[in-house]
C-alpha cells in the first residue's frame, strides 16, 4: 500500500501518517517499525505484532489509545507496546480510556481522532 501511495502524484518523498484501529493498529505499528517513510502511527485498540522489531534508523512517533476494559485486545498489549517503545527510544504517548472496551464510544473516538491529528501535526 505504501508503494502504491508513493506512486500517486505528490506522494513520493512525503511523510506518511498512519491511523489504525484494532488489526489496523497492529498493521500500522508493523509498517512504522520497518518503513522509513512512516513518520508517526496512531494505533487504537491494537499493539505490536510478534516478530516485528524496529528495523530502521529513525523511529516513528507512536500514539497509543486503548480502552481499559477491552476484552478483545487486552490493555496489556498497549502497555507492552509502550514498554517496547521506551526500551528502544521510540517516542511514545499512551492514553488509556477508563471504562472503554474494544469498540470505543463515539465521544472517545472523536477525542482519539482529534488527538491523532494534533499528534501528526506535531511532526
Amino acid at each position: 500500500l505504501l508503494d502504491d501511495a508513493e506512486a500517486l502524484p505528490g506522494g513520493n518523498g512525503r511523510p506518511v501518517f498512519i491511523l489504525g484501529d484494532s488489526l489496523g493498529g497492529y498493521l500500522g505499528i508493523a509498517l512504522g517499525l520497518r518503513r522509513s517513510e512512516v513518520a508517526a502511527v496512531s494505533e487504537v485498540s491494537g499493539g505490536r505484532p510478534k516478530g516485528y522489531e524496529l528495523a530502521r534508523k529513525h523511529a516513528p512517533r507512536i500514539l497509543i489509545s486503548h480502552g481499559s476494559e477491552d476484552a478483545i485486545v487486552p490493555v496489556s498489549e498497549a502497555r507492552t507496546l509502550r514498554q517496547y517503545c521506551l526500551a528502544h527510544s521510540v517516542p511514545v504517548v499512551m492514553n488509556i480510556y477508563p471504562g472503554e472496551g474494544h469498540y470505543l464510544s463515539l465521544a472517545t473516538r472523536k477525542r482519539v481522532v482529534m488527538r491523532s491529528i494534533d499528534f501528526f501535526e506535531g511532526e
